[in-house]
């Protein structure tokens, strides 16, 4: 389950990593509000975008919102979905995209930064620049879960694409693309 998580987010990351902030409008229950800690806020429908233009009511737990502003108090542009009986929340901190998922306890279910190879701890960028060196790192994605901490990296060269699992100072190659010529 967990290799079949990592497969799946990095085929996702490549995907996707431009454009998790061009789809709010398109998302469900998109809300525009920040916790309140030590209450448990109910956004009104006026605050409510979903995909049909209808709008909901959604409420952040008192302890989602703890948790929250415990982990995350620096966030900025915070916006709350509901997903799954979970509250998912996407914001900025430190110049950089975050996605975090929380079960209604309070508890998180896993974190994402979405970044630059400049946004990699060093010992991680020298293990991948020595073991790959004629490719640059174009996008990572930090990711911690049920106490995994993890890097997917985006590699490319002149020919090749590559998708990159680095955890606990080991590389696993997760996917290869051969990059197809252009005849002009």
């Amino acid at each position: 389950m967990k290799t079949i998580f990592t497969y799946l987010l990095g085929g996702l990351f490549t995907i996707t990593i431009g454009f998790s902030y061009a789809q709010e409008a398109q998302s469900p229950q998109y809300i525009s509000a920040i916790p309140n800690p030590g209450k448990s806020i109910l956004i009104s429908s006026a605050d409510v975008v979903s995909s049909n233009k209808k709008t909901a009511k959604i409420v952040i737990d008192e302890k989602v919102s703890k948790a929250f502003e415990s982990s995350f108090g620096r966030a900025e542009k915070v916006r709350w979905y509901e997903k799954s009986r979970k509250d998912l929340v996407k914001f900025i901190m430190d110049d950089l995209e975050h996605i975090a998922l929380f079960n209604k306890d309070g508890s998180l279910f896993y974190h994402l930064s979405f970044g630059l190879e400049k946004n990699l701890p060093a010992e991680i960028k020298n293990l991948v620049n020595n073991s790959y060196p004629n490719y640059s790192i174009s996008k990572v994605v930090h990711i911690t879960q049920n106490g995994r901490n993890y890097w997917i990296l985006n590699m490319d060269s002149d020919q090749y694409f590559k998708i990159l699992n680095v955890e606990g100072g080991k590389i696993k190659e997760m996917n290869n693309f051969k990059i197809a010529g252009i005849a002009l």
